[in-house]
């Protein structure tokens, strides 16, 4: 059935970035902030280690996985493959604002993440179960007990 908590169906984003050399981190940011990355320049004083991904803990769990994916994103477009960035000084960061994503850059960044982290088969499979425990649960909870209650009456 549809269940989002179940490690089987979830995609393990804190692993896919880990195998691209990340490493996440849950942080108190501000209020307009979801996450950030940072890649190369201070970022290895700072946090000791020069790929980082920064998730504001008070988003709900749910939006700190979507960040990560986001974010990673970020770097699989805008970073990898650009020639000002071979240079390990130069620092690449970009912040997610929570209400500031109408560049294209952004709205990629969001198609990317919400595909990898609901790919379509599992969506529409998962819609299509839904669906169906609705209508069960409409059934079971009103057209059948008022059903029986008009073969009662007489």
């Amino acid at each position: 059935m549809f269940d989002i908590f179940n490690k089987k169906t979830s995609i393990p984003i804190v692993k896919i970035v880990k195998a691209f050399n990340f490493k996440t981190y849950t942080e108190t940011l501000s209020d307009k902030l979801s996450g950030d990355i940072y890649i190369n320049g201070d970022t290895k004083q700072k946090y000791g280690h020069n790929k980082i991904i920064l998730v504001n803990k008070n988003e709900p769990f749910f939006h700190q996985r979507f960040v990560i994916a986001h974010e990673l994103a970020h770097y699989l477009f805008d970073f990898l493959g650009k020639d000002k960035y071979h240079d390990s000084i130069i620092k690449f960061s970009d912040t997610y604002y929570k209400n500031q994503h109408e560049t294209p850059e952004e709205k990629r960044a969001n198609r990317f993440a919400a595909s990898l982290l609901m790919p379509e088969k599992f969506l529409l499979n998962n819609i299509r179960l839904l669906k169906m425990k609705i209508a069960m649960n409409y059934l079971l909870y009103y057209i059948y007990p008022n059903f029986s209650k008009l073969l009662l009456i007489q």
